[in-house]
């Protein structure tokens, strides 16, 4: 396999160098080009960012603080080792009757 690398091109040259791009559309993507300022677009960036910024920063100043949530702990950890030990039943009881059909699988290939 050789690998054939083409010359490093922007997007744009790209399109306007398919054959398979319509005309009209290059003409109209020219046009974009020439009529494009790479200054004006940095710059409109730039005043879309600080305003991202300012939103940001004014992020949460007219919410009301709620009350932190109390967790009882104690509370949480019986039903999470009521859960845990649900669980591991299910899962005991569950491989003990893999096994069992597995053995008798196995017992009626004999």
């Amino acid at each position: 396999m050789i690998k054939r690398y083409h010359p490093p091109a922007p997007p744009a040259a790209r399109v306007l160098a398919n054959s398979s791009v319509a005309e009209a559309d290059k003409k109209q993507l020219q046009a974009m080009l020439e009529n494009s300022d790479p200054v004006l677009l940095f710059a409109s960036l730039r005043a879309a960012q600080e305003e991202l910024g300012r939103q940001v920063d004014r992020r949460g100043v007219n919410q009301k603080l709620e009350e932190p949530v109390v967790v009882d702990l104690q509370r949480f950890a019986r039903k999470f080792k009521g859960g845990l030990e649900e669980w591991r039943d299910k899962t005991n009881a569950s491989a003990t009757l893999s096994t069992d059909q597995t053995l008798a699988q196995k017992t009626q290939h004999v």
